[in-house]
């Protein structure tokens, strides 16, 4: 999983301008589904030739020939490193791929350049459209319509040194955000006197963190930072939801966190497994691999390692995480979107997701399934999330870092948290109103 969350880090930003010719179901009404010919052309990521994930794709498209028997499925795979340009070269050309895999954060750039066709009315025909993961799709919708089919994903929870937790007395995993801080509280009072010791190592840029604190302050549609009404991208960092996540982040790092307030979360994972000194973080999944490598980690934590969900304000649930993974795409030039629409169809059912699930361990695209791994933290994660605005202007704020200097004027005291979020708001505001 490690591959697909550094690719989906950012959306890219580069500009392309599509006509959208080509057009849904160009082949004569009269032909019937088991005498349609022709080929369907696939483009997945690299994770899709896995040993254990090639079969998964073989048994989609295994299920798309039991209705169009003839339709011959090329699949071909493409690396990460790049994808932005290749995509980009395909889609301006006459014979793009039919079905496309695009990273989450990539996919609102492609919805709203008009390389990919709307899929708003035939959101229904897919399995489980109305459970979907929150992050996946809206990653997949722009300006309120449907332009990708989730696929799969991977989640954010806490990596946590179950040694440290004992030895601290902590017995239970934290279910709530009150618990979480007494947990950390117990950990300073254990090995407070090490002056760089992290009881939740929390870098300043660490927004990934504040979102999801934001998130789980907001009601069930959580939407941090800007939101889409009336046809209108507008910021909400100074509502008193925003403003309270915002604060609880500046409590959680001032009082817990000796990470660099200037620094970001890329190397969080080496830190707990060099220093020695860190007891949680927040971060990826995978991450918890990377503390015990061999490289830069230390191998003999292995067995002193765990991970829980980011707990809530609300004792019982999780915060929302924000989800790395993929969504599934058509192209606005295809002649045969009824085909590739089909082909997603059977890559994204019930029993095809089920299968993934059970090969792969990767996270599903519907909430329905998470119970396939109840007992996984990073299932656990998935049942909330949020996702970042997907106005075609959000990249710009990406590019400048302004989220990360916002939350590092507020680590490092140079502005308090209202300050900042006046600032940030008015940034945000003109980006995203910006023609």
């Amino acid at each position: 999983m490690k591959t697909r969350l550094m690719a989906v880090a950012g959306i890219a930003a580069a500009s392309l301008v599509l006509a959208a010719c080509g057009g849904d179901d160009n082949e004569p009404a009269q032909v019937a589904p088991a005498d349609r010919t022709g080929t369907l052309n696939v483009w997945l990521m690299q994770d899709a030739e896995g040993e254990a994930w090639a079969p998964i794709v073989e048994q989609a498209t295994a299920k798309f020939k039991q209705t169009y028997p003839k339709v011959n499925v090329q699949v071909t795979i493409q690396q990460w490193e790049g994808i932005s340009d290749r995509l980009t070269t395909a889609f301006a050309g006459t014979t793009p791929p039919d079905v496309v895999e695009l990273g989450n954060t990539l996919a609102p750039k492609y919805a709203s350049d008009g390389a990919l066709a709307e899929l708003t009315a035939n959101k229904g025909d897919f399995e489980n459209s109305g459970s979907w993961l929150r992050t996946l799709e809206d990653a997949g919708t722009f300006e309120g319509k449907l332009y990708a089919v989730p696929y799969y994903a991977g989640s954010r929870v806490i990596t946590y040194r179950k040694d440290m937790f004992d030895e601290a007395g902590i017995t239970a995993i934290p279910t709530s955000m009150d618990e979480l801080k007494a947990a950390a509280d117990k950990l300073n009072t254990t090995f407070g006197d090490d002056p760089n010791f992290s009881a939740f190592y929390i870098p300043g840029q660490h927004w990934y963190l504040a979102g999801a604190l934001i998130a789980d302050q907001q009601d069930d549609q959580p939407a941090p930072f800007a939101g889409f009404t009336d046809g209108h991208w507008a910021a909400n960092v100074t509502s008193p939801e925003s403003v309270a996540g915002l604060t609880l982040f500046q409590e959680l790092a001032s009082k817990y966190s000796k990470a660099d307030p200037t620094g970001n979360e890329a190397d969080q994972a080496n830190r707990m497994g060099g220093q020695g000194n860190i007891a949680m973080f927040y971060g990826a999944g995978w991450e918890m691999g990377v503390v015990t490598n061999e490289d830069d980690g230390d191998p003999k934590l292995a067995d002193k390692l765990g991970q829980f969900p980011l707990p809530s304000v609300t004792p019982g649930q999780p915060a929302p995480a924000f989800l790395g993974g993929s969504v599934l795409g058509v192209s606005q030039k295809s002649t045969q979107q009824d085909l590739a629409r089909a082909w997603i169809g059977a890559y994204t059912s019930n029993d095809v997701q089920t299968a993934l699930v059970n090969a792969t361990g990767s996270v599903p695209n519907t909430t329905t399934l998470l119970g396939l791994q109840p007992d996984n933290p990073a299932f656990q994660a998935a049942s909330r999330t949020w996702f970042v605005p997907t106005s075609p202007n959000w990249a710009s704020i990406e590019e400048q870092r302004l989220l990360q200097n916002a939350l590092v004027s507020i680590a490092t005291g140079q502005a308090s948290v209202t300050d900042a979020a006046n600032t940030l708001n008015q940034e945000v505001d003109s980006i995203l109103d910006a023609s």
